[in-house]
């Protein structure tokens, strides 16, 4: 949505005032010209270039921000297997093909954190948290939350069971719930319970925060982007999903702040008993002065809990289209349970569950593309293509449809990946976690993501409940992938049909 100086109030009334902002919008201009003539540019070919009178670049974004499918498309065909750049509605991005991928994976000049700073701009209000140190939520992510996944396969089972039945309810006769939104609220709850404990995770007002906080920090942007950069900052104060970030980071700071006083005076009494959670790891990887223990877990609960949730929400909308799927997850499931309980081993062989989880992500990923980076140093690739410091680079997901690699690609088979797993050399390439050329839904290399692990077991954990305890069926129609830009969501407006089922296993004894 683009705002003018008159939706936000701000009113020109004198002839004075109108010289001095025609001055100021051309200082703007002047200094935007100034800094795009003297830039180094890339010497990779630009697919759309502006007509010789396109003094913006207004529609090339707008067609990428509404086209973002058709754009990729035609770019590659235009340039099969070479570089070449288009503009995104964030800005200008070097597409690179899939030759360079393994020179590119572990390459530090090639950096992660500097693509999220500039898709989360420094001068743009309420985005506080997605400038938290990456280094510090990956480290969580990585280390602890990873490490720790076996200890915490029963409280997520113990979670799940109780925020579903309340979301859910035990009804047994059939009742409608808007998809998305449960899942989301589902998520947000059992992730909670290991990122804050038991209190927090219960905490209707910290829930909301969380659910709702990456949402407005991501509309802002896109409120923003449409402004030259020097005025974004000034803008931002008026934009409404600007001024409810930063509300939202408020009321966080209110629900954080008895826990972390409490934790405080425990530790100066000499009575500390250790969590385990990512409060006590946050602050244990933090930098005095530096790193805010409030942004800090807003940064990993929207990292971690809108992921996690657009996978399940797609993997459930999959399964509710898919219904024949149902029996075997539910055979198998039980199966796993009755052989080693609720642990971590018996998620690892729920091999078919990870298939049709791994199917719904490869049909449909968070994004069209994947490992943005941002050049932090001058490059020149293998074949002289010259990238100067400051360039974004990405790669496409569209062979995740490649018929050459994947028989019938546009058709959605759950057997998929469980049948590769039974190929030589493919049992750990073919599960869900893994990541590779052909499958970067979770990124690829060194900066992958390093919460892949965690959300795999919460979606497994969360299915495993559904399956069992839940008949599901669509109410009117199918699943659809909401598109903007190159972001791809889970359908947030389906809806589909619940009821508690008769049969199903005692998880209280597994």
């Amino acid at each position: 949505m683009t705002l003018s100086l008159a939706d936000m109030g701000v009113v020109v009334t004198t002839q004075k005032g109108a010289h001095y902002s025609a001055l100021l919008l051309l200082l703007v201009i002047s200094i935007a010209t100034f800094r795009a003539l003297t830039k180094p540019k890339t010497s990779a070919p630009l697919f759309d270039p502006p007509g010789f009178f396109e003094f913006s670049a207004t529609r090339r974004k707008k067609q990428a921000l509404y086209g973002g499918q058709s754009l990729l498309e035609r770019s590659e065909k235009a340039y099969p297997g070479t570089c070449f750049r288009i503009m995104t509605d964030f800005g200008e991005v070097t597409m690179l093909p899939l030759k360079y991928v393994n020179e590119v994976r572990n390459d530090e000049r090639f950096d992660l954190g500097g693509w999220s700073l500039h898709s989360f701009p420094e001068n743009v209000r309420g985005l506080d948290a997605f400038r938290s140190r990456r280094e510090q939520i990956a480290e969580v992510s990585k280390r602890q939350l990873t490490k720790y996944l076996s200890t915490y396969t029963q409280p997520l089972n113990e979670e799940t069971a109780l925020a579903l039945s309340e979301a859910l309810t035990e009804d047994q006769d059939w009742h409608t719930i808007s998809l998305k939104h449960v899942v989301l609220h589902l998520t947000t709850r059992i992730s909670s319970r290991i990122f804050l404990g038991k209190e927090l995770c219960r905490n209707e007002a910290w829930l909301k925060v969380s659910r709702e906080y990456a949402v407005a920090a991501f509309m802002a942007v896109r409120q923003a982007v449409v402004w030259p950069p020097p005025l974004r900052g000034l803008i931002s104060r008026f934009m409404p999903w600007s001024r409810r970030a930063v509300s939202l980071i408020e009321d966080a700071r209110r629900c954080m702040a008895p826990v972390l006083e409490r934790r405080q005076r425990e530790r100066a009494s000499g009575n500390y008993i250790p969590y385990h959670d990512a409060i006590e790891w946050l602050e244990a990887s933090s930098i005095a002065g530096k790193d805010d223990p409030v942004l800090a877990q807003l940064a990993l609960s929207a990292l971690a809990i809108h992921t996690t949730a657009d996978l399940l929400s797609q993997a459930v909308g999959d399964l509710a289209v898919h219904h024949e799927f149902v029996e075997p997850l539910r055979d198998e499931i039980t199966e796993c349970l009755a052989q080693n309980g609720w642990e971590r081993k018996s998620l690892y062989n729920m091999k078919l569950l990870d298939s049709c989880i791994k199917e719904s992500q490869r049909m449909k990923p968070l994004a069209m593309i994947s490992m943005g980076r941002r050049v932090v140093t001058d490059v020149t690739l293998s074949d002289g293509t010259f990238l100067p410091k400051g360039s974004l680079t990405a790669f496409s997901c569209q062979r995740r449809w490649d018929p050459t690699l994947y028989a019938n690609a546009s058709q959605w088979d759950g057997t998929r990946f469980f049948n590769k797993r039974k190929e030589k050399g493919q049992e750990q390439t073919a599960q869900l976690v893994a990541t590779s050329p052909d499958h970067m839904a979770f990124g690829y290399g060194r900066q992958a993501c390093p919460g892949r692990f965690f959300a795999a077991s919460v979606t497994k954990i969360v299915l495993a409940h559904l399956l069992l305890k839940y008949d599901v069926r669509l109410h009117e129609r199918e699943p659809q992938t909401a598109a903007l830009g190159f972001a791809l969501s889970s359908d947030p407006s389906v809806k589909v049909d619940v009821r508690r089922r008769k049969e199903g296993v005692d998880f209280a004894s597994t």
